[in-house]
């Protein structure tokens, strides 16, 4: 029995740590052998469980789940603020890898001091938050809130919007469940409070389609770079493009690397609108006539770039590292 073939195989059913919270490790107790430790959700312990089971040998299982501790009432977290900044550790100055965004939701893992460990519905990243920026309840209610009413998606930059009577600006992209009320889209979010936002700033996500990104991807030019941000507040490179995808109702990874595995090659002649070109460490959209839109440090923020015929340096650079020309699935 290879414990190194086995932790590896178990490895590559988890997947990449950004998206999955774990800790595991043999130990041997007597003549046989244990395999100990946490993983973040059920979902990953069967996949633990799937390995083990094939495994020949005295082999028991000790694997528990991080999100079998939490009580029932917090399984999961809607967040309540703008915007929410998720960092790789439960402290302030530690690194931001991603965002949150009105609404959105993410299971709850653990608790510690004043931050809260979530994994991101959408997509899937595991980090930390200040819990003080969510409101916790359980899987029931979520699923009630969000197939109540027809969810709504805010289309300007900002909206501002009133939570329980205080002002809040919405980024754009941010969805809930609403009705028509008087000039507003009304939401009453988990925790009884109500969010209005102006009948003009939002649509139903039902009306969005792969058009819709010809009229939106514009608004965001000279929006500041920002690490790991995933808001009309500032955004990194994979957070653009990916806010970008998620207003039509389409899901791709978070980080520039995924977003290069999950898409399909074509060649630069076969370039359409809303492709996406990939540079190490980098994402950039296509927007014809040769044309790109990123969020970049050299332009210090979200800026268009030409590509194909390039005009300065940079430009040029980028046409020489291109990695790959990818088309998103579903995308047209």
């Amino acid at each position: 029995m290879d414990l190194y073939e086995i932790m590896k195989s178990i490895e590559k059913a988890l997947g990449d740590k950004r998206m999955c919270e774990y800790g595991l490790n043999f130990k041997k107790f007597g003549g046989h052998w244990v395999l100990l430790g946490t993983v973040d959700t059920f979902e990953s312990l069967k996949r633990v469980n799937d390995i083990v089971s094939t495994m020949s040998g005295s082999v028991e299982n000790e694997v528990h789940t991080l999100e079998e501790k939490i009580p029932k009432l917090a399984e999961w977290a809607v967040c309540i603020s703008s915007v929410c900044d998720i960092r790789r550790e439960a402290k302030f100055r530690s690194e931001r890898i991603h965002q949150l965004i009105f609404g959105e939701c993410a299971k709850t893992l653990d608790f510690k001091n004043e931050y809260v460990l979530i994994k991101d519905h959408r997509t899937s990243f595991v980090g930390w938050a200040r819990a003080s920026q969510f409101t916790f309840t359980d899987k029931v209610s979520i699923h009630k809130w969000k197939t109540s009413k027809s969810e709504v998606v805010v289309d300007e930059r900002f909206s501002k919007s009133y939570f329980d009577g205080d002002v809040v600006y919405l980024p754009f992209g941010t969805k809930v469940p609403a009705i028509e009320k008087e000039n507003f889209w009304e939401s009453v979010i988990p925790n009884g409070h109500t969010l209005r936002i102006p009948r003009q700033d939002a649509s139903y996500v039902s009306e969005k389609n792969f058009e819709d990104l010809k009229g939106v991807w514009s608004n965001f030019l000279g929006t500041p770079y920002l690490w790991g941000g995933a808001s009309a507040y500032g955004y990194d490179c994979s957070g653009y493009v990916g806010r970008l995808y998620d207003y039509i109702g389409i899901k791709i990874p978070r980080d520039a690397d995924l977003q290069r595995n999950a898409t399909t090659e074509i060649k630069e002649n076969e370039l359409n609108f809303g492709d996406l070109i990939f540079f190490p460490g980098h994402v950039a959209m296509y927007v014809g006539n040769g044309e790109i839109v990123h969020s970049n440090l050299t332009q210090s923020g979200v800026a268009r770039s030409q590509l194909l015929s390039p005009t300065n340096s940079y430009e040029k650079w980028l046409k020489e590292h291109v990695m790959k020309f990818g088309r998103v699935n579903n995308g047209r």
